[in-house]
Formats: C-alpha cells, sequence, structure tokens
C-alpha cells in the first residue's frame, strides 16, 4: 500500500504540466468575471483589470490569487516538469511593485477593506516572497514590496 504523499507526488508529476496550463491561462483570462465589489454611488465600476493589475484573471480575485500561488509552488517543486520560463515570464510581468501597490490600493478604501481578504491573502503573502529553489533570480516585486 502507498502513503498518501507518495499518490500526491506522483499525480503532481503526472499532471504538473496540465495543471501549470490551466493556471496560465486562467491568470490572463479577464471574462467571464465575478466581482464582489461595494456600488459607492456615481462612481463606475471599473474592468477587472484596471482594479486588479495583478489578480484580474479566473473567475474571481483570490482564485486568480490562488493560480499564482500554484504556479509558484508548481515552479519550486517541480520545475523540470511545467513550463518554466513562461511561468516566470507571467510572475514578472503580474507581480510587480507597481501592480502590487495598485492591489495594496484597493483595499485601502473603508468599503473595500473586507472584500477578499480571507480567501486569498495567505497565498498572495506567500507567493512572491519565496523563489523557486535552485533559481539565482532576484525576489520578485512581491518581497520587495513586502520587505519595504
Amino acid at each position: 500500500m502507498t502513503s498518501w504523499n507518495d499518490e500526491r507526488d506522483g499525480l503532481l508529476k503526472t499532471s504538473a504540466g496540465g495543471l501549470a496550463g490551466t493556471a496560465l491561462a486562467n491568470v490572463v483570462r479577464e471574462y467571464p468575471h465575478h466581482e464582489s465589489h461595494w456600488h459607492v454611488e456615481g462612481v463606475p465600476i471599473a474592468t477587472p483589470r484596471q482594479l486588479h493589475p495583478c489578480f484580474y484573471g479566473s473567475f474571481d480575485w483570490h482564485s486568480c490569487v490562488e493560480m499564482f500561488w500554484v504556479l509558484v509552488r508548481l515552479l519550486r517543486h517541480h520545475s523540470t516538469l511545467v513550463p518554466a520560463t513562461e511561468i516566470r515570464r507571467t510572475l514578472d510581468e503580474h507581480l510587480t511593485v507597481e501592480a502590487l501597490t495598485a492591489e495594496l490600493a484597493y483595499f485601502s478604501p473603508d468599503e473595500h477593506r473586507n472584500t477578499q481578504r480571507p480567501y486569498g491573502w495567505s497565498a498572495l503573502l506567500d507567493s512572491p516572497s519565496k523563489p523557486p529553489r535552485g533559481t539565482t533570480r532576484t525576489p520578485h516585486a512581491g518581497q520587495q514590496l513586502c520587505e519595504s
């Protein structure tokens, strides 16, 4: 009998490329999109990409954050089984200091302070702070932002 860890590792090794492909497709797909957003009288609602320059993809904000977490985990643990160059390029394009600053600014007004916190913040804080093993790359913008 195999252990759950052995089964999980086997499943990840056989599925890593497909999981990465799904996550890569999701983080750049803006629509369809569900936004949990407070409407303030007279203020138009911007597009998902305008509201969330890093995490506009997938079906909603927290799913997009989780897809980034999946990409970082796959890159860290199965980098030879996934399109590592494409994942790194996507991380670099999305997780810029400017875009992460805009993401943080979205949550500053009182009407936005509680909208997505429980779902994606742990992944958001974990993902960019740990560069994949074996890389000599500089930390992602997310880590630089969190350290400043």
